[in-house]
Order: C-alpha cells, then sequence, then structure tokens
C-alpha cells in the first residue's frame, strides 16, 4: 500500500511512500514532512521520514541484531484467479 498526496484543487498525486511495503501510519508536518511506518516483505514496520519532496530516510532497524548474521528470501507477488462457476 503506497501513500499519496493530492492537491485539493486537483492535479496528479504525488507518491510519497511505499514503493515496495505496506504503509500502515503516518503523521504529516507542516512543511509537507512526513513520518510513517512501513512494512516491507523484508522487515517488520519500521519509522521513515520523507521531506514531502521524494527524498526518504529509514529512522529504525528494530531487528538489525536479529537479521545480522542471517540472509532473507527474496518475496515474489503471486496473482491467483479464481473462475466463477
Amino acid at each position: 500500500m503506497r501513500l499519496y498526496r493530492m492537491a485539493v484543487t486537483g492535479g496528479k498525486p504525488q507518491r510519497l511512500a511505499g514503493d515496495r511495503g505496506a504503509v500502515t501510519a503516518f503523521s504529516v508536518g507542516r512543511a509537507g514532512a512526513i513520518v510513517y511506518a512501513m512494512s516491507t516483505p523484508f522487515d517488520v514496520a519500521q519509522l521513515y521520514f520523507s521531506d514531502g519532496r521524494g527524498r526518504e530516510r529509514k529512522l529504525t532497524d528494530l531487528n538489525a541484531d536479529i537479521f545480522r548474521d542471517r540472509e532473507i528470501a527474496s518475496v515474489d507477488v503471486i496473482h491467483v484467479h479464481q473462475q466463477r462457476q
């Protein structure tokens, strides 16, 4: 799930976060800065900061000690289509 913003006057939506993950919570600051929690296929939810202009940085790394000596397998998306009877 990605996080977008759009001017109340319309226009094109701007992606703020969530390239490969799910944004589960966010808070917007005065100058357009955003802090958000995002989980990815490779990690539990971590806190991130976006300046609102496309620059992002990860603020937390809660499982660094656990994953330091472990490799996480990549995740592939599988789409399942069910036929209706």
